[in-house]
Protein backbone atom coordinates (compact mmCIF):
# COMPACT_ATOMS: atom_id res chain seq x y z
CA UNK A 1 0.00 0.00 0.00
CA UNK A 2 2.91 2.36 0.77
CA UNK A 3 4.38 1.85 -2.73
CA UNK A 4 1.08 2.82 -4.40
CA UNK A 5 0.92 6.00 -2.29
CA UNK A 6 4.51 6.83 -3.29
CA UNK A 7 3.72 6.35 -6.99
CA UNK A 8 0.54 8.46 -6.72
CA UNK A 9 2.46 11.19 -4.87
CA UNK A 10 5.18 11.14 -7.54
CA UNK A 11 2.63 11.36 -10.37
CA UNK A 12 0.78 14.23 -8.66
CA UNK A 13 4.08 16.03 -8.06
CA UNK A 14 5.05 15.56 -11.71
CA UNK A 15 1.71 17.03 -12.86
CA UNK A 16 2.14 19.96 -10.43
CA UNK A 17 5.65 20.69 -11.75
CA UNK A 18 4.48 20.44 -15.38
CA UNK A 19 1.44 22.63 -14.67
CA UNK A 20 3.62 25.22 -12.92
CA UNK A 21 6.07 25.22 -15.84
CA UNK A 22 3.24 25.75 -18.33
CA UNK A 23 1.60 28.48 -16.21
CA UNK A 24 4.65 30.39 -14.98
CA UNK A 25 7.20 29.84 -17.75
CA UNK A 26 5.53 29.05 -21.07
CA UNK A 27 2.52 31.36 -20.77
CA UNK A 28 4.65 34.22 -19.45
CA UNK A 29 7.02 33.93 -22.39
CA UNK A 30 4.07 34.99 -24.56
CA UNK A 31 3.62 38.29 -22.71
CA UNK A 32 5.16 41.51 -24.02
CA UNK A 33 8.64 42.03 -22.67
CA UNK A 34 9.71 45.45 -23.91
CA UNK A 35 9.76 48.86 -22.23
CA UNK A 36 9.90 51.73 -24.71
CA UNK A 37 10.52 55.46 -24.33
CA UNK A 38 11.48 58.48 -26.41
CA UNK A 39 13.95 61.22 -25.54
CA UNK A 40 14.83 64.66 -26.83
CA UNK A 41 17.80 66.80 -25.88
CA UNK A 42 18.50 70.30 -27.17
CA UNK A 43 22.23 70.40 -27.97
CA UNK A 44 22.63 73.86 -29.50
CA UNK A 45 20.54 76.90 -30.30
CA UNK A 46 22.01 79.35 -32.78
CA UNK A 47 20.63 82.41 -34.54
CA UNK A 48 19.15 80.41 -37.44
CA UNK A 49 18.57 76.89 -36.11
CA UNK A 50 18.42 74.70 -33.05
CA UNK A 51 20.11 71.30 -33.07
CA UNK A 52 18.74 68.50 -30.95
CA UNK A 53 18.92 64.76 -30.64
CA UNK A 54 15.91 62.45 -30.73
CA UNK A 55 16.25 58.94 -29.38
CA UNK A 56 14.17 55.84 -28.83
CA UNK A 57 15.18 53.48 -26.04
CA UNK A 58 14.10 49.85 -26.00
CA UNK A 59 14.63 47.85 -22.82
CA UNK A 60 14.09 44.11 -22.88
CA UNK A 61 12.67 43.12 -19.49
CA UNK A 62 11.62 39.63 -20.55
CA UNK A 63 13.40 36.29 -20.53
CA UNK A 64 13.71 36.02 -24.34
CA UNK A 65 15.52 37.94 -27.05
CA UNK A 66 13.46 40.71 -28.69
CA UNK A 67 13.85 41.26 -32.44
CA UNK A 68 13.39 45.00 -33.09
CA UNK A 69 12.98 46.68 -36.48
CA UNK A 70 11.63 49.78 -38.17
CA UNK A 71 12.46 52.16 -35.28
CA UNK A 72 11.17 55.59 -36.23
CA UNK A 73 9.88 58.87 -34.84
CA UNK A 74 7.41 61.55 -35.80
CA UNK A 75 8.38 64.98 -34.55
CA UNK A 76 6.01 67.93 -34.29
CA UNK A 77 6.85 71.26 -32.71
CA UNK A 78 5.58 74.68 -31.77
CA UNK A 79 7.47 77.91 -32.41
CA UNK A 80 7.45 81.00 -30.23
CA UNK A 81 4.52 83.11 -31.44
CA UNK A 82 2.47 80.19 -32.83
CA UNK A 83 -1.23 80.27 -31.93
CA UNK A 84 -1.96 78.37 -28.74
CA UNK A 85 -5.05 76.56 -29.89
CA UNK A 86 -6.14 72.91 -29.85
CA UNK A 87 -6.51 70.39 -32.63
CA UNK A 88 -10.12 70.36 -33.81
CA UNK A 89 -11.94 67.34 -32.40
CA UNK A 90 -8.99 66.29 -30.22
CA UNK A 91 -10.35 67.59 -26.92
CA UNK A 92 -7.41 68.65 -24.77
CA UNK A 93 -4.62 67.97 -27.28
CA UNK A 94 -2.62 71.12 -28.04
CA UNK A 95 -1.91 71.96 -31.66
CA UNK A 96 1.67 71.58 -32.87
CA UNK A 97 1.60 73.48 -36.14
CA UNK A 98 4.86 72.19 -37.60
CA UNK A 99 6.18 68.74 -38.58
CA UNK A 100 9.88 68.00 -38.82
CA UNK A 101 9.26 65.67 -41.77
CA UNK A 102 5.69 66.34 -42.99
CA UNK A 103 3.86 63.13 -43.87
CA UNK A 104 6.88 60.95 -43.08
CA UNK A 105 8.50 59.36 -40.11
CA UNK A 106 12.21 59.76 -39.47
CA UNK A 107 13.70 56.26 -39.57
CA UNK A 108 16.33 55.68 -36.90
CA UNK A 109 16.93 52.00 -37.72
CA UNK A 110 15.14 50.12 -40.48
CA UNK A 111 16.81 46.71 -40.43
CA UNK A 112 16.24 44.32 -37.57
CA UNK A 113 18.36 44.41 -34.46
CA UNK A 114 18.39 42.14 -31.44
CA UNK A 115 17.93 43.22 -27.84
CA UNK A 116 19.01 40.55 -25.37
CA UNK A 117 17.26 40.12 -21.99
CA UNK A 118 18.12 42.86 -19.43
CA UNK A 119 19.67 45.07 -22.14
CA UNK A 120 18.64 48.65 -22.96
CA UNK A 121 19.28 49.64 -26.58
CA UNK A 122 19.26 53.29 -27.64
CA UNK A 123 18.58 54.45 -31.21
CA UNK A 124 19.24 58.15 -31.81
CA UNK A 125 19.72 60.77 -34.52
CA UNK A 126 20.46 64.51 -34.63
CA UNK A 127 17.74 66.83 -35.91
CA UNK A 128 17.71 70.47 -37.00
CA UNK A 129 14.81 72.67 -35.89
CA UNK A 130 14.06 76.38 -36.32
CA UNK A 131 15.82 78.60 -33.75
CA UNK A 132 12.46 79.77 -32.33
CA UNK A 133 11.37 76.24 -31.36
CA UNK A 134 9.60 76.21 -28.01
CA UNK A 135 7.99 72.79 -27.51
CA UNK A 136 8.83 69.47 -29.20
CA UNK A 137 6.35 66.56 -29.35
CA UNK A 138 7.94 63.19 -30.17
CA UNK A 139 6.02 60.04 -31.12
CA UNK A 140 8.27 56.97 -31.32
CA UNK A 141 7.20 53.77 -33.08
CA UNK A 142 8.78 50.40 -33.73
CA UNK A 143 7.94 46.80 -34.58
CA UNK A 144 9.14 43.83 -32.58
CA UNK A 145 8.70 40.17 -31.99
CA UNK A 146 9.89 37.80 -29.30
CA UNK A 147 12.33 35.12 -30.39
CA UNK A 148 11.24 32.09 -28.37
CA UNK A 149 13.20 29.36 -30.13
CA UNK A 150 11.86 26.18 -31.70
CA UNK A 151 11.59 24.01 -28.54
CA UNK A 152 9.66 26.71 -26.64
CA UNK A 153 7.38 27.34 -29.63
CA UNK A 154 6.62 23.62 -29.83
CA UNK A 155 5.86 23.40 -26.09
CA UNK A 156 3.60 26.46 -26.34
CA UNK A 157 1.81 24.92 -29.32
CA UNK A 158 1.22 21.70 -27.35
CA UNK A 159 0.51 22.97 -23.82
CA UNK A 160 0.04 26.76 -23.65
CA UNK A 161 -1.78 27.81 -26.78
CA UNK A 162 -3.09 31.39 -26.42
CA UNK A 163 -6.81 31.77 -25.84
CA UNK A 164 -8.95 32.35 -28.91
CA UNK A 165 -10.41 35.36 -27.06
CA UNK A 166 -6.96 36.97 -26.98
CA UNK A 167 -7.00 39.80 -29.49
CA UNK A 168 -3.23 39.75 -30.03
CA UNK A 169 -1.04 36.71 -30.30
CA UNK A 170 2.37 38.04 -29.21
CA UNK A 171 4.13 35.21 -31.06
CA UNK A 172 3.38 36.92 -34.37
CA UNK A 173 4.95 40.18 -33.25
CA UNK A 174 3.82 43.70 -32.46
CA UNK A 175 3.60 46.45 -35.08
CA UNK A 176 3.73 50.15 -34.30
CA UNK A 177 4.46 49.86 -30.59
CA UNK A 178 4.43 53.53 -29.52
CA UNK A 179 5.63 55.99 -26.91
CA UNK A 180 4.97 59.72 -26.89
CA UNK A 181 6.46 62.57 -24.88
CA UNK A 182 6.46 66.34 -25.11
CA UNK A 183 9.55 68.44 -24.25
CA UNK A 184 9.88 72.12 -23.40
CA UNK A 185 13.05 73.56 -24.93
CA UNK A 186 12.48 77.28 -24.36
CA UNK A 187 12.68 79.90 -27.05
CA UNK A 188 15.42 82.33 -26.10
CA UNK A 189 18.15 82.25 -28.80
CA UNK A 190 20.69 83.45 -26.19
CA UNK A 191 20.39 80.29 -24.01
Amino acid sequence: MGEVATVITAVVALFAVCGGYVQFVLKRSLLPCVEFDVEFALLHRGPSQAVGEVACTVRNVGPNMAVVENVRIRCRYRLAGDPEDRYPGEGTQPRFAHNLAPGDAIVLVEERTFVQPAVTQRYGAPVALPAAVQIVDILGLFDYRIDLGKPTNLLILLFARPSKELVLDWRKGIRDHTARRTFFVGSDPDT
